[in-house]
């Protein structure tokens, strides 16, 4: 039953309504089209008023609610820890299986105006632009006024909204706001070099607050030229920190703001045949002191140069603050880069290389800085792959820490089983890297047959602390049989 509380807003509004609505009480379905049409009219107009007057009393309520008792600062804080986990991002979409969700932290200004009226005011909320649409990144980059932006944006799609192109959209925003406010600058090109130089055009000037710059196109076509051009933020980025290029052939190393940097990520594929002399890397490398990050993927020649004679005249470069060096190139390149470098023993090492069985006698004494024991730092992960592609017969060895499926062996070889010297260099690496605390290692091999019991003891004796051997491939037998005859203490699993 309703209360007299309830009942007397009741009686108003509907009072208050019907003597609003009292001149439209003589048209009816029988009126003409003009009086029925004026009605219409003014109907509508009440009706948006009603609506006026209940969005303002569910913001009266909400102001009531107790999370309204927090400041606006600290309500705008609380949304841009939000933004951090949900990025606005056109792959959302698919995830969630929800066309809103692409909106991602966005959605907050669809909760109330009070939010929405916060959000919008704080400017550092929409400083970071991504490629939801081109709409929406305009949107974006008007919402964020004069605080310096980051760009976000992938042309890999050819879509276009409202005649606007993604490509278009990020010109015109670098023309309108130039450099001077860039903060952050993500552009995947994708498979055509069309975009490359209008973009470019635009990226001529200092940019005093760039931070972190990554480009990327895909450059294993003849008709894409790679090339960055030479004055590239007019060579002046003093806060440039963080630079990783993807497929790019021709780079200003030169530029001042190269000296600036903390993290370095070259990234080439293998079949380019793009890749820096040893010499020229050791060149760039001498003017990164304060490089913390390394990452090299086929960025350095596999071959010998004519210019790798002068590394040893060269004075070493030191690379102090290095913590984490990752690269994937021949045990040649790798052996001669750290010839010229000086690694810090502490620094993070993942290597992945290629040559023969042999060249485990240069490779070993390289990485012995890094050993210790091996479920500490400094060694991550090390894969040599011989230059023998016969997998019928290979002997392929992972060790691992960690019984997860999904863990990352440490430590990959895949050698040759029959060559000259693959019984004497494995166990030699295996003393020099200290791999007696290793706990788990797992065997895939596809002849060994014609191994035998001290063959097999010389290779893995030294691995002393193993408790569980994983055995993939046809010949899991074979080993299960040369296991038998050592009598290990391992539980083998197959």
């Amino acid at each position: 039953m309703p209360s007299e509380t309830t009942e007397a807003p009741k009686s108003f509004w509907v009072a208050s309504a019907q003597a609003r609505m009292q001149p439209l009480d003589d048209v009816n379905p029988l009126s003409s089209q003009a009086d029925i049409d004026s009605a219409r009219q003014m109907l509508d107009h009440e009706l948006l008023a009603i609506h006026c007057a209940i969005a303002a009393a569910k913001t009266r309520r909400n102001t009531m609610a107790p999370i309204s008792r927090l400041p606006p600062e600290m309500m705008s804080h609380i949304f841009r820890l939000y933004a951090l986990d949900e990025i606005p991002a056109k792959s959302r979409r698919i995830r969630f299986e929800n066309p809103y969700a692409v909106l991602g932290w966005i959605t907050v200004t669809h909760v109330c105006r009070a939010w929405r009226q916060m959000a919008l005011d704080d400017a550092s909320l929409w400083s970071h632009l991504v490629d939801i649409s081109p709409t929406w990144m305009l949107e974006m980059f008007e919402r964020c006024k004069g605080t310096p932006f980051g760009v976000k944006a992938s042309f890999r799609r050819r879509e276009k909204e409202e005649g606007k192109t993604m490509s278009g959209v990020v010109q015109d925003i670098l023309a309108r706001g130039g450099t001077a406010r860039l903060r952050s600058l993500k552009l995947d090109m994708g498979w055509t070099n069309k975009n490359m130089v209008p973009i470019f055009e635009q990226l001529q000037t200092a940019a005093p607050f760039l931070e972190s710059c990554v480009l990327k196109i895909e450059g294993s076509y003849p008709h894409i030229r790679e090339h960055i051009p030479k004055n590239l933020f007019e060579a002046r980025a003093p806060r440039l920190r963080r630079l990783i290029l993807n497929h790019w052939l021709i780079v200003p190393w030169r530029s001042s703001f190269v000296s600036n940097l903390v993290q370095l990520e070259v990234i080439q594929s293998i079949s380019s045949g793009r890749a820096l002399s040893v010499a020229d890397l050791l060149r760039v490398l001498s003017r990164t002191p304060r490089l913390e990050t390394l990452v090299l993927q086929y960025a350095v020649t596999e071959r010998e140069s004519s210019s790798d004679s002068t590394i040893a005249k060269e004075k070493i470069v030191e690379l102090p603050r290095l913590s984490k060096f990752t690269i994937r190139t021949s045990v040649y390149a790798f052996v001669l880069l750290m010839s010229g470098a000086q690694v810090p023993p502490s620094c993070n090492l993942s290597l992945e290389c290629n040559g023969k069985a042999q060249d485990l006698r240069t490779l070993s004494p390289v990485l012995g800085p890094f050993g210790g024991p091996f479920d500490e730092k400094p060694l991550q992960r090390i894969k040599f792959e011989s230059a023998a592609h016969h997998r019928e017969t290979s002997l392929q060895f992972s060790a691992l820490t960690s019984t997860s499926p999904s863990a990352s062996p440490k430590l990959q070889l895949r050698l040759h089983s029959h060559e000259k010297d693959c019984l004497t260099l494995v166990p030699q690496l295996f003393h020099e890297m200290s791999l007696e605390h290793v706990s788990i290692f797992e065997v895939q091999g596809l002849d060994f047959r014609r191994w035998k019991k001290a063959d097999f003891q010389a290779v893995f004796g030294p691995l002393s602390a193993v408790s569980e051997i994983r055995l993939h491939g046809t010949s899991s037998n074979e080993i299960l049989e040369l296991l038998m005859k050592a009598a290990p203490r391992a539980k083998a699993t197959k």
